[in-house]
């Protein structure tokens, strides 16, 4: 006989499907950090926009690094890129999770969680990730390491998808941080995943 055939036994409580939605609301916009991004086209641009004549672009070279924290950890489903088919479209994609620190060198040197060469049909598709490689994310890097063949690579929208992990918001972490020195108390948090 199996547990759920015993008379009193409680059954655990099921989960409904999770629902993958647009993760722009988690993201914690204060922190986010573009490297070799052209200082007119802010990185909001392409994040937080309605208006597809807005775009990204990288400043000396095709490639860029996005640098972007969440509010609370999040599982990434897949992306979304838009992009022009003008040669400035991302082709080769780097995505890193939970590096507290990423420039180019560690971009360049260390081993990507998942990497994407990008079609010019992707510009227009979802772009699924490995789930399983992306649970429980406080941020994600994306490196932009090459585009289809133009001086500096442009981006008219990104988007990221998933849902929460429904974790702990890190910015109650800021404010109870904040509390306790001003009352000349010491702050320790340890993160263990």
């Amino acid at each position: 006989m199996c547990i759920r055939d015993r008379p009193g036994m409680a059954l655990p409580k099921e989960e409904g499907p999770v629902k993958i939605e647009n993760l722009e609301s988690l993201i914690d916009f204060g922190n986010i950090e573009c490297l070799n991004i052209d200082a007119k086209t802010p990185f909001t641009n392409a994040l937080k926009q309605a208006d597809p004549s807005l775009l990204i672009k990288s400043d000396t070279d095709p490639q860029l690094l996005l640098n972007i924290p969440f509010i609370s950890q999040i599982k990434l489903h897949h992306l979304r890129i838009s992009a022009n088919n003008d040669g400035t479209g991302p082709k080769l994609v780097k995505l890193f999770s939970n590096r507290v620190t990423m420039g180019f060198s560690d971009a360049e040197s260390q081993a990507p969680d998942q990497v994407f060469t990008l079609t010019l049909k992707d510009y227009t598709n979802d772009i699924n990730v490995k789930y399983v490689n992306f649970q429980h994310v406080d941020r994600i890097s994306i490196f932009i390491e090459s585009n289809y063949g133009a001086p500096i690579t442009a981006i008219k929208k990104l988007e990221l998808w998933g849902c929460s992990a429904k974790g702990t918001n890190l910015k109650d972490f800021a404010q109870v941080q904040e509390k306790m020195l001003k009352q000349g108390q010491k702050f320790t948090f340890t993160y263990s995943n």
